[in-house]
């Protein structure tokens, strides 16, 4: 049932997008207060794109149709508040036992663990089941729909900068034929990637480190460990990085429920030697009520650690592109700007005029939402910060 608080804020999104349409949806979580909150703080993060839902729920004589793509909806809260809304990019139907791996790590939850995720479903199903009169089985007929953010802005952007990240990990998981226990658990995904992951404590102890972060640790040529303890090679580089990790455990302790703070990862360079690039290191706070088996037990920081001299790194373009959906003339323009160069330089770099540039730039601001380019620099710097490279 639309409100006069879900008119009003799709009048905001359809002004801003320019659109006619006044076809909407209004829909909320169907579980218990607690999951629906939980769901709620997953969409936001970008980690769950996905959800199920019993066909028998839907229809004219229920409060919903069955979802179409293209379709959008505005989800409300536990409190009836609208929180953002979705645009659904894929429906399928078909019996609960049926849902794909795939489907299961694009809905967020249990670390992609079937039997569970089934298990939570087949309860919230049987809750569904009380309260619109049906029989949940195994195979009930279940309508799998995929979703996107599109508003507000702020969520959808960053969610498109995790989702860009989560999909790379659910196509290495899905080509994993002999080696499919790895699906069962996060770590087996940190585990086949090559960028190097590790947690960290206040006190700088080092808690979990997949095979690429041990691998590097071991060479030392950057970052190493000392008494358990870990340290950069120089001084300076142990200081700022000492720096990072105290004010993402600060942000952890205090719980960080902002997704615009938890994205904002510090980016602290590491020195080698000269004749090889500085590693990256993006630190970024874990929220201790939402710990990963494994992975944050006594650590309150997780660090991707981006080696620039891997051929297999993901290149600055590539990510502009994906993230921002920019042109790849405009993707090579934002690594220029983000790397510190003026337009009257890149201009000159590119052979092209100014006037050129200065079109690619008002398309960039237009597809980053941003006004300034100094603002835009901010975005781009911050946005490169993590780079995630799949073996």
């Amino acid at each position: 049932m639309r409100s006069a608080r879900a008119e009003a804020y799709w009048q905001a999104f359809r002004r801003h997008e320019g659109m006619n349409s006044s076809r909407y949806e209004v829909t909320s979580f169907k579980t218990p207060r607690e999951a629906a909150e939980s769901l709620l703080e997953l969409m936001i993060a970008g980690v769950m794109r996905a959800t199920a839902s019993p066909m028998p729920i839907f229809g004219p004589r229920h409060e919903e149709p069955v979802p179409e793509v293209g379709d959008y909806a505005v989800l409300l809260d536990t409190h009836n508040r609208p929180q953002l809304i979705w645009r659904t990019t894929g429906v399928s139907v078909g019996p609960l036992s049926a849902v794909t791996d795939g489907f299961i790590w694009q809905s967020g939850e249990d670390s992609g663990e079937r039997e569970h995720w089934l298990a939570r479903i087949a309860s919230n199903f049987g809750q569904n089941g009380k309260r619109y009169g049906f029989e949940m089985h195994a195979d009930i007929e279940t309508v799998f729909e995929t979703l996107e953010v599109v508003w507000p802005t702020e969520i959808a952007r960053r969610v498109r900068l995790v989702a860009s990240h989560l999909d790379r990990g659910i196509s290495l998981l899905k080509s994993l034929n002999e080696q499919q226990h790895y699906a069962d658990t996060l770590e087996a995904v940190l585990a086949r990637i090559r960028t190097a992951v590790l947690t960290v404590g206040p006190a700088m102890a080092i808690g979990f480190s997949n095979p690429a972060g041990e691998a590097l640790l071991r060479r030392g040529d950057g970052l190493l460990v000392k008494n358990g303890r870990l340290a950069a090679r120089w001084h300076a580089d142990d200081r700022n990085l000492a720096a990072a990790l105290s004010d993402a455990c600060g942000r952890s302790a205090i719980l960080v429920s902002s997704i615009r703070q938890a994205s904002a990862g510090a980016l602290v360079s590491i020195r080698r030697d000269e004749k090889q690039s500085p590693y990256r290191a993006s630190v970024f706070p874990l929220r201790r009520d939402h710990a990963v088996r494994g992975l944050t037990s006594k650590t309150d920081a997780v660090l991707f650690v981006d080696d620039p001299d891997d051929a297999g790194s993901p290149t600055s373009t590539d990510l502009f592109s994906r993230t921002f959906r920019l042109t790849p003339a405009e993707a090579r323009l934002a690594v220029n700007l983000a790397s510190g160069a003026s337009l009257t330089e890149t201009a000159d770099e590119f052979g092209v005029t100014h006037n050129t540039v200065r079109a690619q730039l008002r398309a960039i601001f237009d597809k980053t939402e941003t006004h300034r380019q100094s603002d835009l620099v901010r975005l781009l710097q911050r946005s490169s910060s993590l780079r995630i490279t799949l073996s």
